[in-house]
């Protein structure tokens, strides 16, 4: 899809959606690219990061061209590599900046924060602060099983808040290995929550309006003992930029693009789409409710219909169709 603005987009995305553009492009020129509804600020911007990258390059005649898929991709790939790894090192020094203020806190004789003891308590707690939400609320659920409720709630109220409470979730994932959990993801960004993957989370946050914030250890203890609420201003603050860290390093769930639903059908579209995510073949078959035997040989028919031999060059081939 042409971007008709910049602003609320991923940098790495747009620029891999003008290359995306210009591959599928005979003879590729800027006149070209504006007429398929690329604004020339956006060429301004990318096309210069595409030269850097090798990716492609825009000759003094107007005419750009472009390096093959094969072996541009794989530059873009390490790009993004590098991106990831300034994220993780951001997420690091939150991380610190959280230990830093939680000692404060602690210094100061645990004031605005409080230890609950069991599951119990963690749960009736949890509900209340997102019940309460007036205009922001940033989760990160590790993988425990109070967590795979939170996912599988789609009627809890915090979800219909509407659209004047802004809702981040990161799970871990996992998740996927959770039956109905990639249908209740979809449902979740459907209800206008930001819902993104990560996999490792070790830390369960949950942070309201930033002025609250709970501090979910169940994962590492199963009775829930040690999680705190959190009502101290600079430690809640602290988990907010942690959390906000965490999601602007994650990445979105796997969700099927109406054309691969168009080529394939709607199981097939949703098998390439769990596949792109990472999906080991049992994960696909117990989301989809088939048989592992099933979901391979539907990834056999579309690799055929890509003209691809093994799963990587299918991966390339269905980016560069449009169809994940």
């Amino acid at each position: 899809m042409p971007l008709t603005s910049t602003a609320h987009t991923d940098w790495d995305d747009a620029t891999y959606q003008l290359y995306e553009a210009l591959a599928g492009l005979s003879q590729p020129t800027r006149a070209l690219l504006h007429r398929q509804g690329f604004p020339p600020a956006v060429i301004d911007l990318h096309l210069p990061r595409l030269s850097a990258l090798g990716m492609a390059q825009e000759l003094t005649d107007g005419t750009i061209v472009v390096t093959p898929p094969e072996v541009a991709l794989p530059r873009y790939a390490a790009e993004l590599e590098l991106a990831a790894g300034r994220s993780r090192a951001r997420v690091q020094e939150l991380s610190e900046r959280f230990t830093q203020a939680r000692d404060e806190a602690e210094a100061k004789a645990t004031v605005g924060v409080r230890m609950m003891v069991d599951l119990t308590e963690l749960a009736r707690v949890r509900s209340q602060v997102l019940s309460g939400a007036r205009s922001s609320i940033i989760v990160v659920a590790t993988r425990t099983e109070l967590n795979d409720e939170l996912l599988l709630d789609l009627r809890a109220p915090w979800l219909t808040r509407g659209e004047e409470v802004r809702r981040i979730c990161v799970f871990d994932s996992s998740v996927l290995d959770l039956p109905g959990s990639a249908e209740a993801l979809e449902s979740l960004d459907e209800a206008g929550v930001q819902v993104r993957l990560r996999p490792g989370l070790a830390l369960g946050i949950v942070v309201v309006d930033r002025s609250v914030a709970i501090v979910d250890v169940s994962s590492h203890d199963s009775t829930g003992y040690g999680s705190i609420v959190v009502r101290h201003r600079p430690l809640v603050e602290a988990l907010a930029q942690l959390a906000e860290a965490t999601y602007a390093a994650s990445r979105t769930p796997p969700r099927p693009s109406s054309a691969a639903r168009g080529h394939y059908g709607d199981r097939e579209a949703r098998v390439l789409a769990l596949l792109s995510a990472g999906a080991a073949d049992s994960t696909v078959a117990r989301q989809l409710g088939i048989s592992q035997r099933t979901v391979e040989r539907d990834i056999r028919k579309m690799m055929d219909d890509l003209n691809a031999t093994t799963r990587f060059q299918a991966g390339v081939q269905a980016a560069r169709r449009g169809l994940v």
